[in-house]
């Protein structure tokens, strides 16, 4: 199974933007990816076409499960 953590934000414009990063650590918590997508906000480190990050969304991890055919 792969794991992708996925931080989803609000933007000025009313739409969202996400970033994921593959292989999140395990056990990875809301206490730990909240100040992280709060400090991306306050650095203004997200623009999308000019809007700027201006909330959290969510976050989730997702776990995808892989089956090898050969």
């Amino acid at each position: 199974m792969t794991d992708t953590l996925k931080m989803t934000f609000n933007l000025e414009d009313g739409k969202t933007t996400s970033i994921s990063l593959a292989s999140p650590k395990e056990g990875i918590t809301a206490e730990e990816v909240k100040p992280v997508m709060e400090n991306i906000i306050t650095k203004e480190a997200i623009l999308v076409k000019g809007q700027k990050a201006v909330s959290i969304k969510d976050a989730v991890v997702r776990t995808v499960e892989e089956h090898k055919l050969f």
